[in-house]
C-alpha cells in the first residue's frame, strides 16, 4: 500500500515537472489551454525584452482566436503592438482585423490607417478599414474608404457590400437596395443576402425579407447565429401584438387624469393593421368628465420610397348625456435626401382636461414634418402644423431641432437644441393653452441604452419660454425630463414604466407645471 502511494506521488510530481518544463507554445499544442494561457501571461510579465513580449502577446492572442474568444484576443494584439511593431504588414493587418472582431474598434482603425498610409495600394486593408469604421458608427468614413477602392476596382464585391451596409445604416435604404440587388444578380452569398433582407425589412418589405431569409444557406456557426437573429427580428415585427397601458396626469391647476388604453396590432403581408381603445377619466376641483377613443388604423409601403396610412374612429364624450364624434387621419411619408418627409391630416377630439371635455373641443389639423440625417452624427427635425379648433380658434405651430450624437452603441447619447414658435388667433376660453407669440428655446439630451433584458431612455431639457395671453406678457425659465425603463419578462412579454415632469407651457394642454407617470405591458403571440 505504501509502495502504491509512493509511486502515485512520483507520477504526479513527474507530470507537474513535465508541464513546468513545457513552453507556453508547447502547452497550447498539447491542448492544455488553461495552462498555456497562464504560462503566457507569466512569461510576458517576466520578460524584459519588448520584442519577445510582443511576440508572446501575439501568440496568446492567436490562442484566444482558436477558441473564438475575440475579445481577449483583441486585448493581446493591442498589447503586442504597444510593445513592438516589428511584425510584417500582413501580421499587423490580421491582428487589426481580429481586434475589430473583438470590439477594439479605435485601436483597429488606428492600425489599419497606419497600414494604408504606408501602403496605399493595400486595398484589402482599406476594405477592412471601411468595414471597421462602419461598425464604429463612422458611416461617412466607411463610404469614403469604400469609394477609394471602387474608383480603382469598380466591381470589388467586398467594397460594394461595405458601402451598401453603411448606406443602410445611414437610413439611405433605397440606395443600399440598388447595390445589394446588383451583387445578388452577379451571385449569391450569405452576407449579401443577409444585408439585403435587413434592408428590405427596414423599408417595410417584410414579405420580401422573409423570402430572402428562406434563401440563406449558413455554413459557419456565426452565419447560423446571424440567420437566427434575422428570423427572430422578422418574427418580432410580424407577430400579432397587444399593448395595454395606464397613465396618471396631474398639474398645478388641479387637473387630474386617469387613462387606460389598449392597442392590437397585426401584420398582413406588408400591411400593418391595428385597433385601438382609450378611456380618459378627467376631473378638477369643479368638474368630472370622461371621454373615449377607439378606431382602426392601417399602414403600408406602396413603393420603396412612399408609405401611406390612415385610420377612422369614434369618440364618445360623456357627462350625463353622450355625444359621438367621428375622428380619423390620413398620412404619407416620402424618402427624401437622407431622411423622410411626412404629411398628414387629422380630426381629433381634445380630451386633456375635464373642462376641455365639457366644452366638446374638436381639432382639425394639417401637418408636415421632416427628419434628415445630415452627417453620421448630426440630425435635423423640423415640423409645421396648422390646427383649427371647434370653438372658432386656430393655431400655427412650428418646430426645428438639430441634434448631435456624442456616443453611438450603448449607451447612445445625443445633445441638441429645440426651437418652437406657436401662435393662436385668440384666447377662446376653451380650457386649453392658447397663447400669442409663444416661443421657447431648449437645450436637450437623449440617453438610451440596452443591456440584456433591460432598456432605458432618458430625455432631460432646460430652456426659456415667452408668450402673451389675455394681455399679459410672460417670460420663464423651464425644465423637465422624460424617462422610461423596460424589461423583457419573457420572449413575448415586455413591461415598461415611464414618467414625465416639466413646466414647459406647450407640453401640457393647460399650460402649467405638471407630472405624469405610467406603465405599459406588451404581449406578442
Amino acid at each position: 500500500m505504501i509502495l502504491r502511494v509512493f509511486l502515485s506521488m512520483i507520477f504526479v510530481f513527474g507530470s507537474l515537472s513535465v508541464c513546468f518544463a513545457m513552453s507556453p507554445a508547447e502547452l497550447a499544442q498539447a491542448g492544455k489551454y488553461d495552462e498555456a494561457v497562464s504560462a503566457y501571461k507569466k512569461a510576458v510579465a517576466g520578460e524584459p525584452d519588448a520584442k519577445k513580449k510582443a511576440l508572446m502577446c501575439k501568440e496568446l492572442g492567436d490562442l484566444f482566436v482558436s477558441r473564438e474568444d475575440f475579445r481577449n484576443a483583441a486585448d493581446q494584439y493591442v498589447a503586442a503592438l504597444s510593445y513592438s511593431r516589428d511584425f510584417t504588414e500582413q501580421e499587423r493587418q490580421l491582428m487589426a482585423t481580429r481586434m475589430s472582431w473583438g470590439g477594439r474598434f479605435e485601436k483597429a482603425i488606428g492600425e489599419l490607417n497606419t497600414i494604408v498610409r504606408e501602403n496605399p495600394a493595400n486595398y484589402e486593408a482599406r476594405i477592412q478599414l471601411a468595414r471597421t469604421l462602419s461598425w464604429n458608427g463612422d458611416l461617412k468614413g466607411a463610404i469614403r474608404e469604400a469609394d477609394t477602392v471602387l474608383r480603382v476596382f469598380p466591381q470589388n464585391r467586398d467594397a460594394l457590400l461595405v458601402k451598401a451596409s453603411a448606406l443602410k445604416w445611414q437610413g439611405r435604404t433605397n440606395e443600399s437596395l440598388v447595390i445589394y440587388r446588383k451583387l445578388l444578380k452577379e451571385g449569391e452569398d450569405f452576407d449579401t443576402r443577409l444585408g439585403y433582407a435587413y434592408a428590405q425589412m427596414a423599408n417595410g418589405d417584410r414579405r420580401g425579407a422573409r423570402e430572402s431569409a428562406s434563401m440563406l444557406k449558413p455554413a459557419f456557426p456565426y452565419q447560423k447565429k446571424e440567420a437566427a437573429n434575422l428570423l427572430a427580428e422578422l418574427d418580432r415585427r410580424t407577430r400579432p401584438r397587444i399593448d395595454t397601458w395606464y397613465s396618471y396626469y396631474n398639474d398645478t391647476d388641479d387637473n387630474r387624469l386617469n387613462r387606460v388604453g389598449l392597442r392590437y396590432g397585426q401584420s398582413v403581408g406588408n400591411w400593418d393593421m391595428g385597433f385601438y381603445f382609450r378611456h380618459t377619466d378627467a376631473k378638477d376641483n369643479n368638474l368630472r368628465n370622461w371621454a373615449q377613443d377607439y378606431g382602426i388604423t392601417a399602414y403600408t409601403k406602396v413603393t420603396e420610397s412612399l408609405g401611406l396610412g390612415g385610420g377612422v374612429g369614434l369618440s364618445p364624450v360623456g357627462d350625463g348625456g353622450t355625444n359621438y364624434f367621428v375622428t380619423g387621419n390620413v398620412r404619407g411619408d416620402f424618402a427624401v435626401g437622407n431622411g423622410t418627409v411626412g404629411i398628414g391630416l387629422a380630426r381629433e377630439v381634445f380630451s386633456d382636461t375635464a373642462e376641455i371635455i365639457e366644452n366638446r373641443i374638436r381639432v382639425n389639423s394639417a401637418r408636415v414634418q421632416t427628419t434628415q440625417r445630415l452627417t453620421d452624427r448630426i440630425s435635423l427635425f423640423g415640423s409645421y402644423q396648422y390646427r383649427d379648433y371647434s370653438d372658432d380658434n386656430n393655431a400655427h405651430d412650428f418646430q426645428i431641432a438639430p441634434s448631435y450624437r456624442l456616443l453611438t452603441g450603448t449607451p447612445a447619447i445625443s445633445v441638441g437644441y429645440r426651437f418652437r414658435y406657436m401662435n393662436f388667433d385668440r384666447q377662446s376660453l376653451g380650457g386649453y393653452f392658447d397663447p400669442n407669440d409663444f416661443m421657447s428655446h431648449q437645450l436637450f439630451s437623449t440617453i438610451s441604452m440596452e443591456k440584456g433584458k433591460f432598456s432605458a431612455y432618458l430625455e432631460p431639457y432646460i430652456g426659456v419660454q415667452s408668450f402673451r395671453r389675455y394681455g399679459d406678457d410672460s417670460t420663464d425659465l423651464i425644465g423637465g425630463v422624460y424617462g422610461s425603463l423596460g424589461y423583457q419578462i419573457a420572449k413575448y412579454l415586455r413591461i415598461e414604466i415611464n414618467g414625465e415632469y416639466g413646466n414647459s407651457a406647450a407640453e401640457s394642454a393647460s399650460g402649467f407645471e405638471y407630472y405624469q407617470i405610467g406603465a405599459a405591458l406588451g404581449f406578442t403571440f
